[in-house]
């Protein structure tokens, strides 16, 4: 069984974590194309190390630009525990790109496409003073610019953890 997955921040082609949509041992993930939120979302960066959190308040903010991968179950299962701090929701997207149209729902020709993406809940009220961004590039935006991972000196476990002590109430 496949999967639908919208990503918005590191995850996607071109951006810091993109390779662990692409690592075979994780799963498997096929680029779709380039989409947009048919509702608007809050998408934040926050944190000292400038982290993408898309806030669970639809309604609220921009239509955000994103990606469509089609994902297995295993890689389904990897990106539920890499995004711990979030929750995965069922979202409806509006495809603007498609590489290969017979993998939109076995529709060849939808652009309208339900599928994941992870919004974070029981966020600090304080997140929603941030400026809402339409889509996060961590190298083309000095206010979004990533901080990696060997610089911030902690494990995943640690940065996962101080994420739910900063972000969440």
């Amino acid at each position: 069984m496949s999967h639908l997955v919208f990503t918005y921040g590191t995850l996607q082609n071109g951006q810091p974590f993109h390779e662990l949509m692409t690592k075979s041992e994780k799963g498997h993930a096929t680029f779709v194309g380039k989409a947009k939120t048919v509702e608007k979302w809050p998408l934040v960066v926050a944190t000292k190390f400038n982290i993408p959190f898309v806030l669970d308040k639809p309604g609220v903010g921009h239509h955000i630009l994103g990606e469509v991968y089609r994902v297995d179950e295993e890689m389904l299962h990897f990106l539920d525990e890499l995004e711990n701090t979030y929750q995965r929701i069922c979202i409806t997207v509006t495809m603007e790109t498609v590489v290969n149209k017979a993998d939109t729902s076995g529709k060849s020709n939808s652009a309208i496409q339900e599928c994941y993406f992870y919004a974070l809940q029981n966020y600090k009220d304080e997140l929603l003073d941030l400026t809402f961004n339409e889509k996060y590039d961590a190298y083309g935006n000095p206010n979004h610019a990533h901080v990696p991972l060997e610089k911030v000196d902690m494990s995943i476990e640690d940065l996962k953890d101080y994420m739910n002590k900063s972000v969440k109430q």
